[in-house]
């Protein structure tokens, strides 16, 4: 039963792979046959414990703006809904040359400075990361380097998730992707050791630091998935504690669990349109009809919520006062590309509103 269960989910994970490459070489030129149907999946949880509040936790609609950091929000229309949405390569081209732009700048500048961020929390480990772009693959890869060495210790990396520091900054974590037919094809750094890491059972998301306590997600079923987020115990070696539990169901190459976000000793989990923040479904709490989203710009948490037929932002202590109909989000294999995508100080978007589309961007004004 286990290893069909891996089979399945190679399977999606492979299939979304597949997908998406086919995205980025096909022309633009191509017109997908189906349009955009947002995914509705069941799916229930219950806390493993009762939570503790959140610090973070959900602005009202009614609040009022706080906080140091201002979110700029800056709407380009781009197209009316009548004629196409995102998710199609065509869309690309109404997009416009300047938007376009626009979003390769949101992209350049956000990878530059989570590189940054990175090796800032690597530096008192005696470890960097150098990112070189290689023309030929026409993509970036990343080297690990550890103080002392002249050669890479982890050399070619196509990917790196964010680095996770434990509260007392005695430990971290890196995970990290290899190059396609690397063998491990997934790495995970720690403070004075590389080993192998498998993707399979926390759904591609990786362990992070929740405090002192190291955190994981485990999954087990298929294609009804049971989820937990479990806590390592630090006073006893190889424990640890199952703080929520809930299920989920994988469509296709569709995997439900999206995002798992750590932070001054609270998580954040998103599943389909679920956002679990320290043991506490905020969208059941709030009445909202989906939260989804979640990321965090500058210190401030930021994400989505749905109701009363409006998608409103909050970010901080405040909901702005922005709203849409729909945010093109969580779709996978060639429509992810319009997906929302996030950097340290900028979140970008395509937004429905009163019959029009809108490439969306919120960051922080410099």
């Amino acid at each position: 039963m286990a290893e069909k269960r891996k089979t399945h989910v190679r399977l999606a994970l492979l299939g979304g792979a597949l997908a998406m490459a086919a995205v980025l070489i096909l022309s633009g030129a191509l017109v997908l046959a189906a349009a955009w149907v947002p995914i509705r999946v069941p799916h229930t949880s219950m806390p493993a414990s009762t939570p503790r509040p959140a610090g973070t936790l959900p602005a009202k609609p009614e609040a009022t703006a706080t906080g140091e950091d201002h979110l700029a929000i800056r709407e380009s229309p781009v197209v009316a809904a009548e004629v196409m949405g995102p998710g199609r390569f065509e869309y690309e081209d109404q997009l416009g040359s300047e938007v376009r732009a626009r979003m390769q700048d949101l992209r350049d500048r956000s990878a530059a400075r989570s590189l940054a961020r990175t090796n800032a929390a690597l530096a008192p480990f005696g470890y960097r990361l150098e990112s070189q772009f290689d023309p030929e693959r026409n993509g970036t890869f990343y080297d690990v380097y550890h103080e002392g060495k002249d050669k890479p210790l982890l050399a070619g990396l196509a990917s790196i998730w964010p680095v996770s520091v434990n509260a007392s900054s005695t430990e971290f974590v890196l995970v990290a992707e290899d190059v396609p037919g690397a063998q491990p094809p997934y790495v995970l750094v720690r403070n004075g050791q590389v080993e192998a890491w498998d993707p399979e059972p926390g759904g591609l998301l990786p362990p992070a630091y929740v405090g002192d306590a190291l955190a994981r997600i485990t999954t087990t079923g298929f294609p009804t998935i049971t989820y937990q987020v479990e806590l390592g115990d630090q006073a006893v070696q190889n424990s640890t504690a199952v703080v929520y539990t809930g299920t989920a169901v994988a469509v296709g190459a569709y995997m439900p669990l999206r995002s798992f976000t750590t932070w001054d000793g609270h998580w954040a989990l998103e599943v389909d349109d679920h956002l679990i923040i320290d043991g506490q479904d905020i969208g059941q709490a709030l009445r909202y009809d989906a939260a989804f989203g979640f990321t965090r710009i500058g210190e401030q948490p930021f994400y989505f919520f749905e109701r009363d037929g409006q998608v409103r932002i909050s970010y901080g202590d405040q909901v702005l006062p922005n709203a849409y109909e729909t945010v093109f989000h969580n779709q996978c294999c060639e429509a992810s590309i319009h997906n929302v995508a996030a950097g340290p100080d900028a979140v970008w978007f395509h937004a429905l509103r009163e019959g029009t589309w809108y490439f969306v961007e919120a960051s922080l004004d410099e």
